[in-house]
């Protein structure tokens, strides 16, 4: 009996033994560095890289309320540059005091001067290929200095790891403008026809936010850049241009609808739920599209006492206007800069004719390829009270 209880002893700690060797190559998470955000740029012949590490000792105190963080930066910036992107990588790490882990790799801002001049296909091809990277890292673009924009710190002094860059969806719950991308769903738009993918664009505004001592920048939501398959940058659509893409987009919110007369502001109403089909309406020797919007919405301010109808069919016009602008002033950007992927709805709908119609995966579109009907519905409970409440 003595003999057996002595080798369930011997036989425990030789697993024991077994489990401790099985984790000696591997590192605590003190002796890492994280990396949270990454900026590229081309310059003078040469990839140029921007590391933002996070410091997640300093984080977890800024967080919890604990310890005096004032001397201690939750997050520090190194760069390095090379003949490629992979060089320039290495080149980075010989300055590194620890091991650099890229699983927790937030997003990648790229200027629009790398996504030009090296192009966007060496950074797919090497995330994809990289065990540490996940798909659902976020791309940016950018015409502003990346590493501004990585050093601009969030409103309020809140963490890095919570800032529009990091975690756009929590600002676009309250006034959606763009879709944003990852990894995957780049991979998926350059794959499948029309071979576009639409990056978000962001720049650094200084003017918005200030503090009793002084102004203070942060990054905002600029525009659409449009990147294609045979590693094109086309171009990029800005401000009031882009406002008409939000209506197509599958993740939407919610977004604002300004009314006005002759120019002049009368409300507005804010849009909650929206449908959108689009069809595609086929001749001879050419295709045209219908895009039906249903949209959905309640009053937020009203100037002057309009009748519920008003107020329904200037909300649709102003759509209607903002869906077209932004059509057409892609196309201004580039001929192929089809920015609602029109020609992925032929080739879902009509595969025969996409591939009669189309030239090497795209559609000859024209400013008049595209008809926009949008119907309005304001689902006020006080659908009579159509007049201020000061009256």
């Amino acid at each position: 009996m003595e003999t057996k209880y002595k080798l369930y002893f011997f036989s425990a700690m030789m697993i024991f033994v077994l489990v401790l060797a099985g984790c000696g190559d591997s590192n605590s998470p003190e002796q890492l560095a994280y990396a949270h955000g990454l900026g590229l740029d081309y310059e003078d012949g040469e990839v140029k890289v921007h590391l933002q590490l996070l410091n997640l000792g300093a984080l977890a105190k800024t967080e919890g309320g604990g310890g005096d963080v004032s001397s201690q930066s939750t997050s520090e910036l190194a760069t390095a540059s090379g003949k490629i992107l992979d060089e320039a990588i290495f080149n980075l790490y010989r300055s590194a005091q620890h091991e650099i882990f890229w699983g927790n790799l937030s997003h990648i801002v790229l200027t629009e001067r790398f996504l030009s001049e090296y192009g966007l296909g060496p950074v797919i091809d090497m995330w994809s290929r990289f065990p540490e990277a996940r798909y659902q890292i976020k791309f940016y673009s950018t015409n502003d200095k990346v590493e501004e924009i990585l050093l601009t710190d969030p409103v309020m002094d809140v963490s890095k790891s919570l800032s529009l860059l990091a975690t756009p969806e929590s600002a676009s719950k309250q006034n959606t403008l763009v879709s944003f991308v990852n990894l995957r769903k780049i991979l998926i738009e350059l794959k499948e026809p029309n071979y576009l993918a639409r990056i978000p664009s962001i720049f650094v505004v200084g003017e918005t936010w200030k503090t009793p001592e002084k102004k203070r920048p942060f990054v905002a939501l600029n525009g659409l850049t449009l990147y294609d398959r045979k590693k094109r940058f086309l171009g990029t659509v800005e401000g009031k241009h882009i406002e008409g893409y939000r209506w197509t987009i599958e993740k939407f919110d919610r977004a604002p609808v300004i009314l006005d007369t002759d120019g002049e502001a009368i409300g507005s109403i804010v849009v909650q739920k929206k449908k959108v089909k689009i069809t595609p309406k086929l001749k001879s020797d050419h295709v045209k599209f219908h895009m039906k919007i249903k949209a959905e919405g309640h009053i937020a301010e009203i100037d002057k006492k309009v009748a519920i109808q008003t107020i329904e069919r200037r909300a649709a016009k102003k759509i209607k206007q903002q869906v077209l602008q932004t059509y057409r002033e892609a196309l201004k950007v580039h001929p192929d800069a089809d920015v609602y992927r029109l020609s992925e709805t032929l080739y879902r709908n009509d595969v025969k004719a996409w591939k009669k119609l189309s030239k090497k995966g795209k559609l000859d579109l024209q400013q008049d390829s595209l008809q926009v009907d949008v119907e309005v519905t304001i689902m006020d409970s006080w659908r009579d009270h159509m007049s201020r409440f000061l009256e």
